[in-house]
C-alpha cells in the first residue's frame, strides 16, 4: 500500500497501467526515494516440522 500512498501524496509519478489493469511503476524512480536497508551479515536458519494426522 505504501506505493498507493506515495502516490496519492504526490511523491511519486502515477504509474503506467498495463491492459490488465495493473500498475507499473520506474525502478529507477522508486529506489531514488525508498529508504535503503544496510545489508545485513546475519546468518537466518529455519527449521520447520512436518506432521502427518496418521
Amino acid at each position: 500500500m505504501t506505493l498507493r500512498r506515495w502516490e496519492t501524496e504526490g511523491r511519486i509519478d502515477p504509474p503506467v497501467r498495463t491492459q490488465g489493469g495493473r500498475r507499473r511503476y520506474d525502478l529507477s524512480k522508486l529506489r531514488a526515494i525508498a529508504p535503503h536497508k544496510t545489508p545485513s551479515t546475519r546468518t537466518t536458519i529455519a527449521y520447520a516440522r512436518v506432521s502427518t494426522s496418521g
